[in-house]
């Protein structure tokens, strides 16, 4: 069987995952991140040095689909490409460089992709389950009730821009935290109008920065399944790592030192979905948007 493959050019990440299809399933053959934060300096225009840092990336991720000999592949741009005036320009020099067609997707068509993946993996036949996927840009959020999406909306607060946009210090105090949160409930109006009187059985996460928790919790990350954690033991540690300062965060040795930037911004904002859900427990997700590409790409869904 031909290998296949998804790039997904997040604001701060770009993926790659190459698989090898075997009837309805894949096999994974390679997978990479590399943390470009092509918005480092605005999300409104990519700077100088993060446009090239991204051109070169996927220069180098091109060389694998060339040496993996990948037949059809899916990239995506997300918030930062969507948003910045130099957004077509890059486009443009990565297919004249490459032959990759980059498709800016919406935060629609974005959160689409990501139910499809974290369904994939994450059983929601039964409940009201509410996916939040937080990146660089935006964040997603999809309510799964009983299978079926019945609400999905993007929201510009990315962990990138939040960073940007609300003054906070190392380590971030109360004060600075209680701005943030009504900045995040000025910004999560419709969200919470949503869910204010519905009892959610769980939240789906579904991120890198998830990911950055799941090895706090548990010390390791799963790549083939979900993991299902209680609110108090997820509420204690997102608590213990806000009290710390940067430099005692890069200390951290579940920390990857590229996320101990943003990762206070990006725990801050699970605590608020948390306690705004009043949920019980937290379902960390492998899947989200490559592999919901993925399925498009195979024709499962």
């Amino acid at each position: 069987m031909s290998n296949l493959a998804v790039i997904d050019l997040g604001t701060n990440t770009f993926h790659l995952l190459i698989v090898k299809r075997s009837g309805s399933k894949w096999e994974e053959v390679y997978r990479k991140r590399v943390f470009v934060n092509i918005a480092e300096e605005g999300i409104d225009t990519l700077g100088a040095d993060c446009y090239r840092r991204g051109i070169e990336t996927i220069l180098d991720l091109s060389s694998k689909l060339r040496e993996f000999e990948v037949k059809q592949t899916s990239i995506f741009g997300t918030a930062a490409l969507r948003t910045a005036t130099n957004g077509p320009s890059f486009q443009a020099e990565v297919a004249q460089k490459t032959g990759l067609k980059i498709k800016i997707i919406d935060g629609a068509r974005e959160a689409e992709l990501i139910a499809k993946g974290t369904k994939s993996i994450v059983d929601m036949k039964v409940g009201n389950y509410l996916i939040m996927d937080i990146g660089g840009g935006s964040v997603e959020f999809i309510l799964i009730q009983n299978d079926k999406e019945s609400y999905a909306q993007s929201f510009p607060i990315g962990i990138t821009s939040l960073y940007n946009q609300v003054p906070h210090g190392e380590p971030i105090s109360q004060d600075e935290i209680i701005n943030i949160n009504a900045y995040l409930s000025e910004q999560l109006k419709p969200l919470e109008a949503k869910i204010s009187k519905m009892n959610i059985d769980g939240l789906v996460g579904a991120s890198g920065s998830y990911e950055v928790l799941e090895k706090i919790l548990s010390g390791s990350i799963a790549k083939d399944r979900s993991r299902r954690f209680p609110i108090a033991a997820v509420l204690e540690q997102i608590n213990r790592i806000l009290k710390m300062d940067f430099e005692q965060r890069l200390l951290d040795p579940n920390i990857p030192k590229q996320r101990a930037k943003l990762i206070v911004i990006a725990f801050l904002l699970m605590k608020y979905v948390m306690n705004a859900s009043s949920i019980d427990s937290l379902v960390i997700s492998p899947y989200a948007l490559k592999e919901g590409a993925l399925i498009e790409l195979m024709n499962l869904d």
